[in-house]
């Protein structure tokens, strides 16, 4: 029953550590007035405030702007998080078997 229990808090915790990081860098939307960033990086920005330029992608009233070198940033961090997480979930099964 104690390996069930432990099976089942490592889930949990390996849940919430790819959920953290994932609504961190790629779903948390910062912003104000008009222009919004997704992500804390803000790889994509809805841009309501200025006119779309030339070759934008327009959705509704914004602009939708992507930033291809904010997005291998933000996929590198998150890609360590999760990393960090899995080797301390390990650690920690290492640990108490």
């Amino acid at each position: 029953m104690q390996h069930i229990a432990s099976q089942i808090s490592r889930g949990i915790l390996m849940a919430i550590g790819v959920i953290a990081p994932t609504v961190l860098f790629f779903l948390l939307p910062l912003g104000f007035h008009h222009i919004y960033a997704i992500g804390i990086l803000g790889p994509v920005v809805l841009n309501g405030e200025t006119p779309p330029e030339a070759g934008d992608y327009v959705w509704g009233e914004f602009a939708v702007r992507f930033f291809p070198g904010r997005f291998a940033v933000s996929l590198a961090l998150w890609s360590l998080a999760v990393f960090v997480v899995f080797r301390l979930l390990r650690s920690r099964a290492n640990a108490t078997s």
